[in-house]
């Protein structure tokens, strides 16, 4: 969910999907 929520991804690379 990267694509979606690349704020999360950055953060939390461990849970991309939350």
């Amino acid at each position: 969910m990267a694509l979606r929520f690349p704020r999360f991804s950055q953060g939390l690379a461990q849970d991309p999907t939350t």
